[in-house]
């Protein structure tokens, strides 16, 4: 640990943030700081509001969302064929980056990289045209067209989990459901909700691209916080 000597009188005395520690050793909330005690009810992750009152400190907003701020300043390049690509070529990958460009690709990445990492997960769901309804699987051999994406919070989608079932691995689920119906959702998905048929509000895993925060085991993660790992504030906060 570096330290910052200052002379006094012909004394040194050492400044560092051990010294700070010791100066508090008396308060409790440092002695809780160095010596953080299990919780006797297990580990609870912050709450949704929580996590967005966090989003209010610009020192925290900034620990969350500066990563994936930075990691897609640039976008990614494609590159088909060596040096002597022909006019085809070129006109194809053009036209790679004009269609995201369009989707809005990049950015809708971003936000969902953010979210994960300050919600602790977040998806973006393709909307995806095959002829099919997005709670089935994507057949590939009839997509005509991605539509666009819309990106969810953790609070706003999760895995779906059939009454009864005896799920321990994140890889058996099969479907992601909605747990709030916007405009956006309502249009773009073309759902009405008006239906009693729960596969309304099903959204087939083949059609959702996951970002994880903070991963956790995946039992954990399905029987203790509806199929999501935990923001970074949980593992911050307490130190904050």
């Amino acid at each position: 640990m570096t330290s910052v000597a200052e002379e006094t009188n012909g004394n040194y005395r050492v400044d560092n943030i051990s010294s700070l520690f010791n100066a508090l050793a008396e308060d409790d909330t440092i002695q809780e700081m160095r010596n953080p005690s299990p919780s006797s009810t297990g580990l609870t992750p912050l709450t949704q509001q929580q996590v967005e009152a966090r989003l209010g400190d610009s020192i925290l907003k900034r620990i969350a969302w500066s990563l994936p701020a930075s990691a897609l300043q640039k976008p990614w390049l494609l590159s088909l064929g060596g040096e002597n690509s022909s006019d085809k070529t070129a006109k194809t990958t053009g036209s790679y980056y004009q269609y995201h460009r369009q989707l809005k690709s990049r950015e809708k990445i971003r936000k969902a990289m953010q979210y994960a990492r300050s919600h602790g997960g977040a998806v973006v769901v393709m909307i995806i045209d095959d002829g099919k309804h997005y709670s089935e699987p994507v057949n590939e051999r009839s997509i005509k067209d991605i539509k666009g994406l819309i990106v969810r919070h953790r609070w706003q989608i999760a895995p779906y989990l059939r009454t009864g079932s005896q799920t321990f691995d994140l890889d058996d689920i099969d479907h992601y459901e909605i747990l709030t119906i916007d405009k956006d959702i309502q249009s773009k998905l073309s759902f009405e909700g008006k239906s009693t048929n729960r596969n309304d509000r099903l959204i087939h895993k083949s059609r959702i691209l996951r970002f994880d925060g903070s991963l956790m085991p995946d039992d954990w993660m399905l029987s203790r916080n509806n199929g999501w790992g935990l923001s970074v504030f949980d593992e911050i906060w307490r130190y904050y």
